[in-house]
């Protein structure tokens, strides 16, 4: 495998790291609220990035490469973090939307650094570009929920 190919299944690695987490972010959230149309928010968040997930998998295993990535140790803190939140400040949305926020932010510049990327195949760069304005789209509306709950 050429250093090109080497660095693209790289970038795809850390992006699935990236993007696990997102997903464990979301389920962490949803689990720590009280608030229904939050919870639900949360877990249609998850679903999404889970999708998106299988996707850079399926992408992973054609190119020969480990899709079994766990999740990045900053987001593992993020979510204790989250979960210390929760349980102490009674379930603050604001500081669980703003950990959310910060995952996707995370995300989104791995999305960015792979589509910047030469060598990426033609045929899969659509896909990166859809995921990655697909997880803006749901960074806006992750703020808009934190800016609503934190003049609350």
């Amino acid at each position: 495998m050429e250093n090109s190919e080497k660095d693209i299944s790289s970038l795809l690695v850390a992006l699935l790291k990236s993007t696990n987490s997102v997903v464990e972010s979301y389920h962490n959230a949803a689990k720590n609220v009280h608030n229904e149309p939050l919870r639900v928010f949360f877990s249609k968040a998850a679903e999404k990035h889970e999708q998106f997930v299988a996707t850079l998998k399926s992408e992973l295993n054609n190119r020969g490469e480990d899709a079994t990535a766990g999740t990045t140790l900053s987001s593992d803190n993020d979510r204790f973090w989250n979960d210390f939140a929760a349980i102490i400040v009674e379930r603050n949305e604001a500081g669980i939307l703003k950990n959310c926020a910060k995952a996707e932010r995370k995300s989104i510049q791995a999305y960015d650094e792979l589509i910047q990327k030469n060598g990426m195949p033609a045929e899969f760069l659509p896909v990166l570009k859809k995921q990655r304005d697909l997880s803006q789209q749901q960074l806006d509306e992750v703020n808009n929920l934190e800016r609503k709950y934190a003049s609350d």
